[in-house]
């Protein structure tokens, strides 16, 4: 099994001015490409900023062909966790709204 990407995400610069280098693996050798887009998983990279486990900063991130990032773990519990209470409320209001009906 070869590795068809190496991705080097350096913050730093230790190595450049470049914070994301890609290098794609021809037939023998690997050559920088400036696509971020992951053709052999079908998936891009990107670089975005925001925090992530309480730190905040640049981060390098998954996404889909539209550059809506992909959900981490916690995110999608997050975003599990507010959907559920969004239907807890509104079949709350729900219940409310059918027992002032019926009382007036």
């Amino acid at each position: 099994m070869r590795v068809i990407y190496y991705v080097i995400f350096d913050l730093q610069k230790y190595l450049g001015e470049q914070i994301l280098r890609i290098f794609k693996l021809t037939e023998i050798n690997y050559r920088e490409t400036s696509d971020t887009w992951l053709e052999a998983i079908n998936l891009p990279l990107t670089l975005w900023e925001g925090e992530f486990e309480n730190f905040n900063g640049i981060w390098l991130r998954w996404c889909d062909e539209n550059d809506n990032l992909l959900l981490t773990g916690d995110e999608s519990v997050q975003k599990a966790i507010l959907k559920q209470k969004s239907r807890k409320r509104i079949t709350r209001i729900k219940r409310k709204i059918a027992s002032t009906k019926y009382k007036s």
